[in-house]
């Protein structure tokens, strides 16, 4: 294909994520708002990773309709399907951008069912560099609704994403994971949701992960804390080292502990794949 009709292809294949227009790519058709009805999509790998994210359809804010959701939902799911099927190069690399920040929270679902159901490495990486930038409280509840009754290549996906959120949204989210987990041996989602808890480093999230620092969560929070990145987040470190009410009460060589964390450079931020 010559770059000008691949690009034209893409202008319509994009468009179909705003519901504009129809366009067949790869073997995969995008939708127009204006059909009664899109036609069927392609059958996913884990058909039931899809049917499990639908209650959260019906509740789309902003909406005037089910419909209207309806219709966003299945124009962002064929433009994945679109995304799927297109060659690596300039047209793949330009829709994966334009889905990503098409991401909102009347369609986040799209994206988890996405990230849970595709074979596709393009179309994973999208979905995860939106949703850990951008999903909102209901789909990261839903992922961890979703975490144990899929596969363990699919929880991996899961994991991955609550080490790499970056939203605020995620935030009381991560935390009842974490309070969920009474188990003895701490499982692999209570350390990935304290890595997210430091990827966001909002000062909630450090202020919780401080105050793991009396619990028997203890070893899995200092490790959350040397892995916190931004300057943001560093400094409230060095806040909490002082003496802070985050820090009330804790003892001397925790408090040193936290200023030497402040003070040693911060680790590499590791990026939301693309």
């Amino acid at each position: 294909m010559s770059r000008r009709p691949a690009l034209a292809a893409l202008a319509l294949g994009l468009g179909a994520a705003l519901g504009v227009a129809i366009v067949r790519v790869g073997g995969s058709e995008t939708f127009r708002s204006g059909d009664a009805r899109p036609a069927a999509p392609t059958e996913p790998t884990r058909r039931d990773d899809l049917v499990a994210s639908r209650p959260l359809r019906a509740r789309a804010p902003g909406y005037p309709d089910g419909a209207a959701a309806a219709r966003d939902l299945e124009a962002v799911a064929r433009s994945f399907e679109t995304l799927a099927g297109l060659p690596s190069g300039d047209p793949a690399i330009e829709l994966g951008h334009r889905l990503e920040a098409a991401i909102s929270p009347e369609n986040a679902v799209a994206y988890v069912d996405a990230l849970l159901s595709t074979e596709s490495p393009a179309v994973e990486r999208v979905a995860h560099a939106a949703l850990a930038r951008a999903g909102d409280r209901a789909s990261f509840e839903e992922l961890l609704r979703r975490h144990a009754g899929t596969s363990l290549a699919r929880r991996g996906r899961i994991l991955a994403l609550l080490e790499d959120v970056r939203t605020p949204a995620a935030v009381e989210v991560l935390v009842s994971a974490i309070g969920a987990d009474t188990s003895e041996k701490r499982s692999p989602l209570l350390v990935s949701a304290m890595r997210g808890l430091a990827s966001v480093a909002t000062p909630e999230s450090i202020a919780y992960l401080i105050g793991q620092l009396w619990t028997h969560n203890e070893a899995y929070a200092w490790i959350a804390l040397e892995a916190v990145h931004t300057p943001q987040g560093r400094e409230l470190i060095r806040a909490a080292a002082r003496g802070n009410k985050d820090s009330a009460g804790l003892p001397a060589d925790r408090l040193a502990n936290l200023a030497r964390i402040a003070d040693e450079p911060a680790p590499a931020e590791g990026p939301a794949p693309r």
